[in-house]
């Protein structure tokens, strides 16, 4: 019996050397037998979770700015 195929993204399954899955459209590449999300893929969805991180920073800096003038005015009375 054959193995069925699992996007790596989303687990649907999927056809022997499809390019495109089906069910959340992420593109394939397959190597080994095996589908692997396209490099395209893995980056835009790299970058969603970076992007989504990427939203605390500005409040870390605004954090550290803050701190730094409570020290800096502590130590200059």
């Amino acid at each position: 019996m054959e193995e069925k195929k699992k996007c790596p993204h989303c687990n649907a399954t999927l056809e022997e050397g499809v390019r495109l899955c089906g069910h959340c459209k992420s593109e394939m590449v397959w190597k080994d037998g095996s589908p692997r999300l396209s490099v395209a893929d893995a980056m835009q969805k790299t970058g969603c979770a970076l992007t989504q991180l990427g939203c605390l920073l500005p409040i870390l800096v605004i954090l550290l700015v803050g701190m730094y003038a409570v020290i800096a005015g502590a130590l200059g009375s």
